[in-house]
């Protein structure tokens, strides 16, 4: 499954990425190349900081994307422990009805990791933006 998963994200997440790298200053590359930097300090000083963003971005759209993925988990695992939350919601869904409080319950519980991952991790989308760039 890790390797289905990784195969389905690595296109848009390289997409996502090049565009965002594609927009930023070369500006910012010649002055640290006048200022003395290697390429290494430039990427740890320069391009790092100011690809939080993005990277934060990526790593929530991933599992988001990864923890509520159905089609793939509901073909592959088999084993009923192995299976991932989405596939636990279909356990409350029978042939003659649903039980819609144990639906409910399971939906708020399967919420909570990513509201709590997007909490902790919102600062990183504005800052690093402006960080070091280019005034003008």
């Amino acid at each position: 499954m890790i390797l289905i998963y990784i195969g389905i994200n690595i296109p848009f997440n390289f997409i996502f990425m090049s565009a965002f790298f594609e927009g930023m200053s070369k500006e910012l590359d010649e002055a640290a190349r006048i200022d003395g930097a290697s390429e290494m300090q430039n990427l740890w000083y320069i391009v790092v900081p100011l690809a939080k963003p993005i990277m934060t971005s990526v790593m929530l759209i991933v599992f988001v994307n990864t923890w509520n993925e159905f089609l793939f988990s509901n073909t592959f695992l088999q084993k009923e422990e192995m299976r991932t939350v989405s596939l636990r919601f279909f356990n409350f869904v029978g042939k003659n009805g649903a039980d819609y409080g144990y639906i409910y319950a399971a939906a708020i519980i399967s919420i909570l990791p990513i509201i709590i991952i997007y909490f902790l991790m919102q600062d990183s989308f504005v800052e690093g933006m402006t960080t070091g760039s280019v005034k003008g």
